[in-house]
C-alpha cells in the first residue's frame, strides 16, 4: 500500500522507530518496536544457574525401567530411546470421512473438516551423572518426530512459499540454485545475510558461519532470540540428503546455538528446535538440472533448515507471553534482530559459562569434587 510522506518527516532508524518486517516464508508480518527497550527495567537479576539435579528420578516415567502413564514400561536404556508417544495429538486410525455440514455449499463451507491421522514418535537420552537439564527438569533435551496424513498448515504455507519465489524470480549471480535450476528463497536469503556478514560482521544478524550451515537471526524474527539454521552452499531438501561431513557440521553448528543461549542469561536456556524439510510422502524431484521440473513436486522446491524459538526475553525467568495485540493483531518483538544477534555474538560458543563460575568457586575453595562434576558438564 502506498503511502504519502512529508518532506518534514524524520528519516527513518530501526533502533528508534516502529516497523514492520515481512516474513516471506510465513507470509506474514512481524511488528518491530525497538523504542520499547529503552523503559527502565526494575525487574530481577538472577544468579547464574549452577546446581545439579539427579540423573535419575523414580517418579519420572521417561526415566529408565519407569512405569509410563497408561501402564506401559520405559525400557532401561542407557543410550537413546525411541517410543511412540502414549498420548500423541493424533491416532492412526483409519476412518470413514466426515459427513458434510450442510446441505448448502455456502453453509458447509463454515464448517469444513477432514480426517487427520498420525503417529508421534519420542526421543529421549539417558543421562549417565547429575545435569542441569536432569529428568526433573523441564528444560531436558527431548524431541518428537510426527507422522501424518497431511501437511500441517505452517509447513504447507513455507512450502507453498518457497515454490512461489522459486517461480517468481531468477536466480541471482553467484547463489546456488535448486535442483531443478531455479532461484531458493532461502539459498538466497542466506547468501546475502553472509555477504552482509562479510561487509560489516559487527552489525550482522549472524551468529555462526560453518563450512556448510550459518546460524542467524533471521531479519523477521518473531521471538526474541530467534536463530535460523540453515546450509548455504548447496540445495539440501532433507536430512537424509546430508553427507557426512554436512552432519558433523550441523551438529556443531547446532551445539554453537544451544551453547550461546546458556551463555546469554547463564542458565539453561529453554527452546523449542523444529526441523523443516521436504515432505516425504510426495515424488522426489529429478536428479536433471532442468528448470522445467514439475512445479506440484513441493519437494523440489523446500530447502532444508531448522528454528530455534526461545521464550526467554530479559532473564532466565522473564519470558515473551503472546498476549494483547499480538493475539487480535500481528506478531510484535521490541528488540531488534540485529540488537538480539549482537547480544549473542558477545557470548562465547566455544565455552560455557559453568566452566567458568566453578573455576571461581574452586579459587574460594568450595572443593574439587563438585566442582570437576559441573566442569565436565559445562563443556
Amino acid at each position: 500500500m502506498a503511502t504519502s510522506t512529508s518532506s518534514r518527516a524524520t528519516p527513518f532508524n530501526p533502533l528508534d522507530h516502529s516497523h514492520r518486517r515481512w516474513n516471506p516464508l510465513k507470509r506474514e508480518w512481524v511488528l518491530c518496536s525497538p523504542h520499547r527497550t529503552k523503559r527502565p527495567w526494575q525487574g530481577a537479576v538472577e544468579p547464574p544457574q549452577l546446581a545439579s539435579l539427579p540423573a535419575y528420578d523414580p517418579k519420572c516415567y521417561l526415566c529408565p525401567g519407569n512405569e509410563r502413564a497408561g501402564g506401559a514400561l520405559t525400557a532401561n536404556y542407557d543410550g537413546t530411546f525411541v517410543f511412540e508417544n502414549d498420548f500423541a495429538a493424533l491416532l492412526p486410525d483409519e476412518v470413514a470421512p466426515p459427513p458434510a455440514a450442510h446441505d448448502d455449499a455456502a453453509v458447509a463451507s463454515l464448517f469444513r473438516t477432514e480426517n487427520a491421522r498420525g503417529k508421534c514418535y519420542l526421543q529421549d537420552k539417558a543421562l549417565s551423572a547429575p545435569s542441569d537439564a536432569a529428568c526433573t527438569d523441564a528444560l531436558r533435551r527431548r524431541s518428537q518426530a510426527w507422522s501424518l496424513s497431511y501437511i500441517p498448515s505452517t509447513p504447507q504455507t513455507m512450502l507453498d512459499a518457497q515454490r512461489a519465489y522459486a517461480l517468481e524470480h531468477k536466480p541471482v549471480e553467484g547463489v546456488p540454485t535448486l535442483t531443478n535450476g531455479l532461484a531458493s528463497l532461502l539459498l538466497t536469503y542466506a547468501s546475502h545475510e553472509l555477504s552482509l556478514h562479510h561487509k560489516s560482521p559487527s552489525t550482522s544478524r549472524v551468529t555462526h558461519v560453518g563450512a556448510h550451515f550459518v546460524a542467524l537471526v533471521p531479519y523477521w524474527a518473531a521471538w526474541p532470540f530467534e536463530i535460523l539454521v540453515v546450509p548455504h552452499r548447496r540445495h539440501v531438501r532433507s536430512l537424509a540428503e546430508l553427507d557426512d561431513e554436512e552432519r558433523r557440521d550441523l551438529a556443531e553448528t547446532m551445539v554453537r546455538v544451544a551453547r550461546r543461549y546458556d551463555n546469554l542469561f547463564e542458565c539453561s536456556f529453554a527452546y523449542s528446535m523444529g526441523v523443516y524439510q521436504a515432505p516425504t510422502h510426495v515424488a522426489s524431484p529429478s536428479s536433471s538440472s532442468s528448470a522445467a521440473a514439475d512445479t506440484s513436486d513441493l519437494g523440489a522446491f523446500a530447502q532444508l533448515h531448522l528454528g530455534f524459538y526461545p521464550p526467554l526475553l530479559r532473564s532466565a525467568t522473564v519470558k515473551k507471553y503472546l498476549v494483547g495485540f499480538e493475539l487480535f493483531a500481528e506478531t510484535q518483538r521490541d528488540i531488534t534482530p540485529e540488537q538480539a544477534a549482537q547480544r549473542l555474538r558477545d557470548k562465547s560458543d566455544e565455552r560455557h559459562y559453568k566452566v567458568d563460575l566453578v573455576v571461581a568457586h574452586e579459587q574460594e575453595g568450595e572443593g574439587e569434587g563438585s566442582t570437576k562434576r559441573v566442569v565436565e558438564e559445562g563443556k
